[in-house]
């Protein structure tokens, strides 16, 4: 099963940050079930979602340095 993880990247003043707060409000900080076709709660896949924002909160400190 693939799963799509939504975040809200912010770049201000040449720094760049996941905006979790406004990310789990995008619809509800829901992950995209690409088998199934369905949205699912984050909290249905805690570690994949950790996992997915690590990947991402990496790549981007790679990219502003």
């Amino acid at each position: 099963m693939a799963l799509q993880h939504h975040f809200v990247v912010v770049v201000e003043d040449g720094n760049m940050f996941i905006d979790h707060e406004v990310s789990i409000n995008f619809d509800a900080g829901s992950i995209w079930d690409t088998e199934k076709e369905i949205w699912e709660d984050s909290y249905d896949h805690p570690s994949e979602y950790e996992e997915a924002s690590e990947l991402l909160l990496r790549k981007i400190n790679r990219e502003a340095n």
